[in-house]
């Protein structure tokens, strides 16, 4: 049984209007995504990168398969530094 449909035979309308309303936002929001997505693809992907490049240290200037490249190698330093600290304050009981 659906967690919707407890204790009602599908004859509710509170509950048949509220999966209807559901699924009425639920497309709308698709649509309202995917037009604004199409539209402004190109500016908010460069926007996107562009704060990745303030992000990463020694990413400005790099072009966007290098900026990646050094991105992930950024993300794994600071992964290693916070096992380093979390190694550190496990010793010292902090």
């Amino acid at each position: 049984m659906k967690p919707w449909a407890k204790g009602c035979t599908g004859t509710c309308k509170g509950q048949q209007l509220a999966r209807t309303t559901q699924r009425t936002l639920w497309r709308r929001r698709r649509a309202a995504g995917s037009r604004r997505w199409v539209v402004g693809r190109g500016q908010s992907i460069q926007k996107k990168v562009g704060k990745l490049r303030r992000l990463v240290p020694g990413g400005d200037g790099l072009t966007a398969d290098r900026l990646f490249m050094k991105t992930a190698g950024y993300i794994m330093f600071l992964k290693l530094k916070l096992n380093l600290l979390q190694s550190l304050s496990k010793m010292y009981k902090l």
